[in-house]
């Protein structure tokens, strides 16, 4: 049997960060999406499509609000059918009466309930004052059938007598064999979340002041730092090293996670000629190098919130000159919780080297 949805109704809750604009159909009152779908046949959609923008404040998820769709359906969930109807009723009758404002007058009315399960059909009430043979009420075959736990009322009679009257009655009603199936049903979806993507990067080098026409080893640390609520599992990584050096060797590079090293195969690195970021303070040294970095080749790299992430990479800067008085070696960082997902970017935070007595090539990045 092929089931028809009535009365399909499809209500979510929209939190405050979220500014939705209602379309097809859909209206939007007190933070509560509600969506009259209506009528769905069997093996048949019905989508609605929002947009809208999102405002974060802060880092802490985003409760995107739950869905709720309710329906009914004149159908049950099993293959149930009746073949027979065996019913047994419970109904009664009595009368109402209330004095009017007149002495001795009283306001009259029958009523008959059905207290069962089933429709039943009133074919007889008949009531008529103890000790008088005259028919008050004649009522047979009523129009309307008393569905359960309902009740019928007569039209109100007006009985002359010196106390509150007294009453009989002959009641007949007979059970009407049919019977109705049908499903209530609510559907609820767990609230889905928004998690904030961020993060902070530091750049530092070992030594962060070089005298001149002298040989220097050194290091430079690239750290990372998941401050949002969603992890990372992309990274690629812009970093500018400045003329005075040479190249560093891309096998050369280590990537660390959570303090462990990483495998080779999770990154990638590229060591192209000249800067990409700085603009200003270059060393005129040479036209530096950019290193390019891909980290999560393989598999989401999983950084969770507060966790860390460090690159590093030895340098050597054969002879500066005394010209490099302040280099820049910023870096840029692009991150993204999914490989194809939104993507945001951070600039290393400013560091600045300190004084030295003679002849400093003070290293910045920025």
């Amino acid at each position: 049997m092929r089931c028809f949805l009535n009365d399909v109704v499809v209500t979510r809750e929209i939190p405050s960060q979220l500014n939705m604009v209602a379309t097809g159909g859909a209206t939007i009152e007190d933070s509560v999406l509600t969506w009259d779908v209506g009528h769905l046949g069997a093996g048949q959609s019905a989508t609605l499509t929002l947009s809208g923008t999102i405002h974060v404040d802060g880092i802490k998820p985003i409760n995107a609000g739950t869905a709720k769709a309710t329906y009914k359906a004149d159908a049950t969930l099993s293959t149930l059918s009746f073949r027979e109807l065996d019913a047994f009723c419970r109904g009664f009758a009595y009368i109402n009466s209330v004095e009017s404002e007149r002495p001795d007058n009283w306001e009259c009315k029958t009523i008959f309930e059905n207290r069962s399960s089933f429709t039943v059909d009133l074919v007889k009430l008949q009531v008529s004052m103890k000790g008088s043979d005259d028919l008050l009420f004649d009522i047979s075959d009523v129009a309307e059938d008393v569905l359960p736990d309902s009740r019928w009322e007569s039209e109100t009679v007006t009985v002359e007598s010196n106390g509150k009257p007294d009453f009989t009655w002959d009641l007949g009603y007979t059970v009407l064999p049919r019977a109705s199936h049908s499903t209530e049903g609510t559907l609820e979806l767990e609230a889905s979340t928004f998690e904030v993507l961020d993060a902070s990067v530091a750049k530092k080098y070992s030594k962060t002041v070089l005298p001149s026409y002298r040989r220097h080893d050194l290091s430079a640390t690239v750290t990372i730092t998941n401050d949002g609520s969603s992890p990372i599992n992309l990274i690629r990584l812009t970093d500018d090293i400045p003329g005075l050096f040479d190249a560093p060797a891309p096998e050369d590079i280590t990537v660390k996670i959570n303090g462990s090293n990483m495998s080779e195969e999770q990154f990638k690195a590229e060591v192209a000629h000249g800067i990409t970021i700085e603009k200003e303070m270059r060393s005129p040294d040479g036209d530096g190098h950019t290193l390019s970095m891909t980290i999560g080749t393989k598999e989401p790299i999983g950084l969770a919130p507060g966790k860390s992430l460090s690159i590093s990479y030895p340098l050597v800067a054969p002879d500066p000159s005394p010209g490099n008085e302040a280099v820049a070696g910023p870096a840029r960082c692009e991150f993204s919780a999914e490989r194809f997902g939104p993507v945001c970017t951070r600039d290393v935070d400013e560091c600045t080297s300190g004084k030295s007595k003679a002849q400093p090539q003070k290293l910045l990045c920025r």
